[in-house]
Formats: C-alpha cells, structure tokens, sequence
C-alpha cells in the first residue's frame, strides 16, 4: 500500500531554518511591543535639563515611573511635571506639600502648616513678590490651602529653576511620574 516518504535533509534544515527565522521575527515584535508598552504606561527615560536638584545633575539621563494612583505621593518624593501655563516646562522638582496642607512663604521660609521647612541645601526660599510668578493670584506672603489634587513643589536649590515659589501649586493631573534613586 502506501509508505510513508522520509524526507529529505535538506528539507529539514530549510524546516528548521524558516522556525528559527519565524521565531526571531516574532521575538522583535514582541520586544518591540513590550518596549512600546513599558515606556507608554511604566517607565520612560528622561536627561535632566537644569542645575535645580542637587543629586541630579544636568544631562544626566534618569527613569521617570508612572504613578499607579494620585494618592501615592509623598513629601521629598522627586518628580516630573509638566506645567501648562509654560507649555515648554518640563523639570524635575521635589514634593513638599501634600493635598490638603496649608502653604506659606514668610520673609523667605517656607512654612508647610505652620511648621519651618527646612531646605535640604542650606537655599532661602525666595518672596514670590522678587521672582515673578508665572500665576498671578498665587502670592507667597499668603497661606494658600492645597486643593484635593494639587501639591507644592520645591527646587534643592533656591536660585535654580522654577517651582511652585513662581508656578503655584501644581496639580497632580501635571505630574508625568516619580523618579527613584537608589
């Protein structure tokens, strides 16, 4: 009746040749897609572009987390904002005040609800009045109540770099993620 053909070598490396080749396109793609995933809704590199921060200096090229929920910030969290009332702004700045804290800049102190915040650089913090605020109804002599989804955020070092002294109160719908250092 009828036998079986044993195929021919050749036939099998071109078999196995064509699996390996199908495997390596798929790999890329995947990569590829993992990769698009990763920096769309995870992480995504970013050179920092000023002199503001005292552990991260200009150019170099730092990961930027996405936050998983608004609620995650926390004070001294450093991140990334993007500012709508300067369409070119994007920077790296330190929280310190959280939604809900009561902010004020007296004689160049920065008081977050009534407490002294001491400046991690040894920096005084400007009067808004000296800096030209970018907002006009933020004045620091004030106190200014945080809303629900705004934060306060502060350059290490007082003469580089603008931060909510000059921008207000940031909201958190302008925070593109958290950078962690090890």
């Amino acid at each position: 009746m009828f036998t079986k053909r044993k195929k021919s070598s050749s036939h099998r490396k071109r078999f196995t040749k064509r699996k390996a080749l199908v495997g390596i396109i798929f790999g890329l793609i995947g990569g590829f897609l993992i990769r698009l995933f990763l920096y769309k809704w995870v992480v995504f590199p970013f050179q920092v572009n000023d002199h503001a921060m005292s552990n991260l200096p200009k150019g170099k090229t730092v990961l930027v987390w996405r936050f998983p929920s608004k609620s995650s910030f926390k004070r001294d969290m450093l991140v990334l904002i993007h500012h709508p009332n300067a369409r070119d702004y994007t920077a790296i700045r330190r929280v310190s005040g959280l939604p809900g804290d009561t902010i004020q800049i007296k004689e160049g102190k920065l008081y977050i609800n009534k407490q002294m915040k001491q400046s991690c650089c040894g920096g005084k913090f400007q009067p808004v009045s000296e800096r030209k605020p970018i907002l006009q109804n933020w004045m620091g002599s004030q106190k200014v109540q945080l809303g629900s989804n705004e934060v306060f955020l502060i350059t290490d070092k007082a003469q580089e770099g603008a931060d909510s002294t000059i921008l207000g109160p940031i909201s958190t719908d302008h925070i593109e993620g958290y950078i962690h250092i090890r």
